[in-house]
């Protein structure tokens, strides 16, 4: 998860926010390209060009730099971490990927699944097919998943 969220932060400081929403949690996932969440996105229909353009076209970009402080996390981004946490409380921090993250993402209805929804692949197919306790089993195991590590 750690992975992921200063990934958001640095796509959200990229893009001169103040904040820190779902959308950026969802390019936190794909900025580092292969994850099983990336895989998940890009067999479902998804383009990462079209992921990365997108939270620009639906809430545009930043007026100017902002100040690197302490990001204010949405009302959204803060209910995907809560929920993402919850589980790797419930089944240990090693059970947690990319694809739980992407599910949280998902299941909260935000931007991240408009986005995902406008680009032509299924939301809710992607959150299902995630497993609930080994985030590897639908992945290669050969492949080490950024957000295990």
């Amino acid at each position: 998860m750690r992975v992921t969220v200063d990934a958001a932060e640095a796509q959200s400081d990229g893009l001169n926010y103040g904040c820190l929403g779902t959308e950026h949690l969802l390019l936190g996932l794909l900025a580092g390209g292969d994850s099983c969440a990336t895989r998940r996105v890009l067999e479902a229909g998804g383009s990462l060009d079209g992921v990365r353009a997108a939270p620009v076209r639906v809430v545009g970009g930043g007026e100017e730099a902002v100040e690197r402080q302490l990001l204010r996390y949405t009302q959204n981004a803060s209910a995907v971490c809560r929920r993402v946490a919850d589980e790797g409380e419930r089944f240990g921090p090693s059970a947690i990927g990319s694809e739980h993250v992407l599910r949280a993402v998902v299941r909260r209805r935000s931007i991240a699944f408009h986005i995902l929804a406008d680009l032509g692949t299924d939301p809710d197919a992607l959150a299902n097919a995630v497993p609930r306790r080994n985030p590897l089993s639908s992945c290669t195991r050969s492949h080490q998943d950024p957000d295990l590590t």
